[in-house]
């Protein structure tokens, strides 16, 4: 195990929890800065800080926060028969299963009598579509708090994101039609709607005539429903997102280089930490990597190469060594 000696050029630490804005660094004593960080291990590209409804993590420039959208269908559930009329004690009305001869009393006239993803076709309440789109409304952050659309939504899907950092996400494929996007999901009465989305014609539930969002998704800008991002695990890259580090993590950045993030977990031993996600070549390590706390898991590294994709191997200072962070 590597051995660490207790400077003051620390790694500082800040809780995140849910908030709205990256971590700030607080220093402690003379912390280093960019002078102290070597030519190999001080840059690489990085998570750059996401825009406001970006797709599939371009994380530059300003995004679309108030779109137009295809207006979808009112739902008034479905239509109630009247009660018979009675004259006195003798009721006069008509059996309400029967109209005549004519078989069973319809159940709508028009795509309004049913629900928000219904229609109506001879009476009967049936689905918008038949069939729908392939893909779902998933969410697309990797526990690491990085993006992969091909993975978490599908072919043809992309990761909508929005807030900075990140507050929420959810899968969304272009379209023509409602009838390319993706079945509702079980719960909720958000309407399918294809429509302009970052930019895009793209699919997307719509609460924006107080609809329903489905389960653990929220209503974004009474536009949209989305999942709010989830706290990261260990190694995470906690300056991206509105969230914070699972587990009792926290999310350390490097000291006069607030645009370094990472989160770290205490450890006894290096049997303690969650094993390195690919392409961290020295694998995990239990070391001091901030002051006045005992050890905490995290990411040795010598150059940018031993850091997993996205990551940059970062020199804290004389004492602390290089640790694989992710640059916002």
């Amino acid at each position: 195990m590597r051995c660490w000696t207790r400077l003051a050029l620390p790694l500082v630490v800040l809780a995140l929890g849910a908030c709205s804005t990256p971590p700030s660094t607080i220093a402690s004593g003379d912390g280093p800065d960019d002078s102290s960080t070597t030519d190999e291990a001080t840059t690489t590209p990085g998570m750059t800080t996401p825009g406001q409804d970006t797709t599939n993590g371009s994380h530059s420039g300003s995004g679309t926060n108030g779109t137009t959208t295809v207006d979808p269908p009112v739902s008034t559930g479905d239509t109630t028969m009247d009660d018979p009329s009675t004259s006195g004690d003798t009721t006069v009305g008509v059996d309400p299963t029967t109209s005549g001869s004519s078989g069973p009393m319809p159940e709508c006239t028009d795509p309004e009598d049913c629900g928000s993803n219904q229609t109506c076709i001879a009476g009967m309440c049936v689905a918008a579509c038949n069939p729908w789109g392939d893909g779902h409304y998933g969410y697309c952050l990797t526990p690491l708090g990085t993006f992969d659309s091909t993975v978490l939504c599908g072919e043809a899907l992309s990761c909508i994101n929005s807030g900075d950092p990140i507050e929420v996400v959810v899968c969304g494929r272009t379209c023509a039609t409602q009838c390319d996007c993706p079945e509702p999901p079980p719960t909720g009465t958000a309407t399918v709607t294809c429509g302009d989305l970052a930019g895009t014609d793209r699919c997307y539930l719509s609460c924006e005539n107080g609809e329903a969002c489905p389960d653990d998704m929220v209503c974004r800008f009474g536009m949209y429903c989305a999942h709010p991002v989830q706290d990261l695990d260990m190694y995470g890259n906690c300056g991206a997102v509105a969230s914070g580090c699972a587990n009792g993590g926290v999310c350390a950045t490097a000291s006069g280089m607030n645009d370094w993030a990472v989160c770290v977990s205490s450890c006894g031993a290096v049997g303690d930490c969650d094993p390195a996600p690919a392409g961290a070549s020295q694998g995990q390590g239990c070391g001091q990597v901030y002051t006045s706390a005992g050890d905490e898991c995290h990411l040795d590294c010598n150059n940018n190469g031993d850091c997993p994709a996205g990551m940059g191997c970062v020199d804290i200072g004389v004492g602390y060594g290089n640790f694989c962070m992710w640059q916002q």
